[in-house]
């Protein structure tokens, strides 16, 4: 994984990452349907989305 000082950079990322997983999770269903995702992964997505809504605003 590479890393970055840029604060912009940083929030960038976050953003991409943020983007990703909510498209991830409005499917969701499909994922766990089709064997791409197990349940117990998805619930961990769910989290890892939270945490990714919640950090811009704190910047």
């Amino acid at each position: 994984m590479h890393t970055t000082d840029d604060p912009t950079a940083r929030r960038l990322i976050a953003a991409a990452a943020a983007y990703g997983l909510d498209r991830i999770n409005t499917r969701v269903g499909w994922y766990i349907t089709h064997g791409h995702l197990t349940p117990d992964r998805a619930a961990e997505l769910a989290v890892e989305l939270h945490r990714h809504h919640r950090t811009p605003a704190q910047s």
